[in-house]
C-alpha cells in the first residue's frame, strides 16, 4: 500500500516538474527569441496585445464653456439712480421708459434661451472692465422737431476708438441693424454722433467685450413704435445678438 502510495506521488512530482519546467522555457523563449524566429502574424498579434496593456485608460474631461462665453450685457440707457429720464417729450414721455421696457424684454428673451444676461444702469458700476460674449446699450431720440420735416430711423454705432475689438464689434453692429430693420421696418439712418461713437460705457468695459449702442427711433416721428411696438423693437435686437453668437454657416 505503501508503494503504491510513494509510486502515486512521484507521478504526480513528475507531472509538476514537467509544467513547471515548461513554462520557464516558453517564458524564456518569448524574451530571448529573436524577431526572426516568430511568425510575422504573430509578432503583430502580440504587439496589439502588449501595447493594448501598456498603455493606461484615458477618460476624457469636459472642456467648460467660460463664463462670460455665455453672459450677454444689456444697458437700459439713462436707467440708475442718478435719475436721469434722457430725452422728454412735451407729454411727459421720457426716453428713459422706453429703453427700460425694450431692454427687459430682450433680457428675458436671452435669458428664456439659456444665457446669462445682465440689465445694468447707465453707470452701472459692474461696466468696469466688463467681460461678456456682447454688449448692448439701448437708447431712443430725441422728441424734438425740426420744422416741416419729419425724421424717423434708427441709428446704431461701436466704438470708433477700440482697435483691439473693431472687427467684433463691427460684426455685432451689422447683425442687429440687419435684423432690427426687418423686425420693426424702420430706415437705419448715417451720421451717427460722437455720443454715440465715444460713448462712456465703451471706454469701460474690458477690450475684447464686443459692444454696440442703438437708437431705437426718434421719440416723434417713431412714437407708435416706441410705444405700442415694443416686443417688435426687442425681438429685433434679440435676433441681431443671437446672430452675431450663432453665425449662419
Amino acid at each position: 500500500m505503501r508503494r503504491r502510495l510513494s509510486m502515486v506521488g512521484g507521478f504526480l512530482r513528475s507531472i509538476i516538474v514537467v509544467v513547471v519546467a515548461a513554462g520557464l522555457m516558453a517564458t524564456i523563449f518569448t524574451w530571448w527569441t529573436p524577431n526572426g524566429f516568430i511568425a510575422d502574424g504573430v509578432r503583430a498579434e502580440l504587439s496589439i496585445v502588449m501595447a493594448t496593456q501598456a498603455v493606461p485608460t484615458i477618460v476624457p474631461t469636459s472642456q467648460p464653456t467660460p463664463n462670460w462665453a455665455m453672459r450677454i450685457g444689456i444697458v437700459s440707457g439713462h436707467r440708475g439712480p442718478e435719475d436721469d429720464p434722457g430725452a422728454v417729450c412735451p407729454d411727459g414721455l421720457t426716453e428713459a421708459e422706453i429703453n427700460f421696457a425694450v431692454a427687459q424684454r430682450v433680457v428675458d428673451s436671452l435669458r428664456g434661451l439659456g444665457y446669462t444676461v445682465d440689465l445694468l444702469d447707465e453707470f452701472d458700476p459692474r461696466l468696469q472692465n466688463y467681460q461678456a460674449a456682447a454688449l448692448v446699450s439701448i437708447h431712443a431720440n430725441t422728441c424734438q422737431s425740426w420744422g416741416i420735416e419729419t425724421v424717423s430711423g434708427y441709428l446704431i454705432a461701436a466704438a470708433a476708438a477700440r482697435i483691439s475689438a473693431r472687427g467684433n464689434d463691427d460684426a455685432l453692429v451689422e447683425c442687429i441693424a440687419g435684423t432690427y430693420a426687418a423686425s420693426t421696418q424702420l430706415q437705419r439712418r448715417t451720421g451717427v454722433t460722437i455720443d454715440m461713437t465715444d460713448y462712456h460705457s465703451f471706454r469701460e468695459i474690458h477690450p475684447l467685450t464686443p459692444a454696440a449702442i442703438i437708437e431705437l427711433g426718434f421719440m416723434l416721428a417713431d412714437r407708435d413704435l416706441l410705444v405700442n411696438r415694443q416686443e417688435d423693437m426687442a425681438r429685433g435686437i434679440t435676433d441681431g445678438v443671437l446672430c452675431y453668437l450663432s453665425p449662419p454657416v
